[in-house]
């Protein structure tokens, strides 16, 4: 109890720590924020929720969520979200327990020597098993499971079941979750991914904010015109 106690005490001192050194960031309610996570600031994490790992410039974590990943800029995701990244054997071994598997003794007890798999996958050129992109829009309820890449501008519907990649600005929903559409037609998506409105100064955004309401007033400033002969 001692401990547990003690634990607590160290994640809340850690939460102040990271709102002090950190550019306007808010944390809920009994929220822990792991160590040695990045936060590029105007960020808030619910009540309750545990995160880890890089969190990129306003984008915001609502309650009862867990999540270890890189989050681009500017992604939304709401509340109840679970990135599940570990993963059992359910084929060849003849059991799912970690016990015949894992030194990690998730049950407080090991019956194996040596590690025998592994038990968390990581994207190629990635700390993170789960790549978020940025202006990504992550609904209630939805759970991740495995190593993912979620494209930028993404939309994932509410309850949804996330197994696969997604594409940039693709809208996807279900259980699993399937493709049923996209946000802009592909001469749009494609000026999207090219200017990437995120990485653009703060000034230059706020100098655009009454762009951002309508896309083809906003295609109007990132797309020069064509040239005359």
């Amino acid at each position: 109890m001692f401990f547990h106690f003690a634990k607590k005490v160290v994640f809340y001192l850690y939460n102040l720590l990271v709102i002090i050194k950190s550019n306007n960031v808010k944390v809920g309610y009994n929220a822990r924020i792991l160590f040695n996570t990045q936060l590029e600031g105007n960020n808030k994490i619910g009540e309750n929720s545990v995160v880890g790992g890089k969190i990129g410039r306003c984008t915001y974590i609502g309650k009862d969520c867990h999540i270890i990943a890189e989050l681009g800029r500017y992604t939304s995701i709401s509340n109840n979200v679970n990135f599940i990244n570990a993963k059992h054997p359910i084929r060849t071994y003849v059991s799912t327990s970690p016990v015949f598997y894992s030194l990690r003794k998730q049950c407080g007890i090991s019956y194996v020597k040596e590690q025998k798999m592994r038990e968390y996958d990581k994207l190629e050129n990635s700390r993170y098993s789960v790549v978020v992109g940025n202006d990504v829009l992550i609904s209630h309820g939805v759970t991740m499971v495995g190593a993912l890449k979620i494209g930028d501008g993404a939309v994932i519907g509410a309850h949804s079941l996330v197994t696969k990649n997604i594409e940039p600005y693709t809208i996807v929903a279900g259980v699993p979750a399937k493709v049923i559409g996209k946000r802009f037609d592909d001469e749009t998506i494609n000026a999207l991914n090219v200017f990437k409105w995120w990485d653009q100064d703060e000034s230059w955004i706020k100098n655009n904010v009454d762009m951002f309401d309508n896309i083809d007033n906003f295609k109007s400033i990132i797309k020069p015109e064509p040239k005359g002969n």
